[in-house]
């Protein structure tokens, strides 16, 4: 090129090793460097470690209901959602049991941390089944009332009242017509 020319001849090699010209050079071979290294990596490393296990059902709940409690629910829905996990296991139901783990700490407050991200309403069932649970029949308008905050047509506003029915389904023992009752009263 003509920038490396001087009087019709190539530039000295001291022209063009000047730190002008090899500092952004450096730097971007830097930044390539380091893009590289980083680019396989996953953000976290149980998602690495659970590549290279085979688990069952029973196998997955009990890593990340240890995950949960170690590191946070929060922490291991996001693994749960980076993670291969084998075809066939109901990740859902691994969903619960993370979710089991933020109602213990966070009681119905943990809906606010529920989100599709978190393994489609799995968040939400687990919270309003658990205060199903604790709190019995009491707990249905208490719920209804945290949906109703929600903004309507919002995921988060279906996925609370989905995780309502659920509850009240699990409360009733799975009485569907007493359920579907029940539901249309919220």
């Amino acid at each position: 090129p003509a920038s490396m020319m001087f009087n019709g001849r190539l530039a000295p090699l001291t022209t063009l090793l000047r730190p002008s010209t090899v500092l952004p050079v450096l730097v971007l071979l830097i930044i390539g460097a380091l893009f590289l290294y980083f680019i396989d990596r996953p953000a976290y490393p149980e998602v690495a470690e659970l590549s290279s296990v085979s688990l069952d059902l029973k196998g997955y709940k009990e890593y990340f209901i240890d995950l949960a409690e170690r590191k946070g629910p929060l922490y291991a829905f996001k693994v749960l959602r980076e993670a291969d996990i084998a075809f066939g296991v109901d990740t859902h139901a691994i969903g619960h049991e993370i979710g089991y783990i933020l109602y213990d700490q966070k009681g119905v407050a943990g809906l606010g941390d529920c989100s599709d991200r978190f393994r489609g309403a799995a968040c939400a069932h687990a919270i309003v089944i658990q205060e199903f649970a604790h709190e019995g029949p009491a707990a249905l308008e208490r719920l209804a009332n945290i949906c109703a905050q929600k903004r309507p047509g919002s995921f988060e506003y279906a996925d609370c009242l989905h995780g309502l029915g659920h509850g009240i389904v699990a409360q009733l023992d799975y009485d569907f017509e007493r359920s579907i009752t029940e539901c249309k009263s919220v």
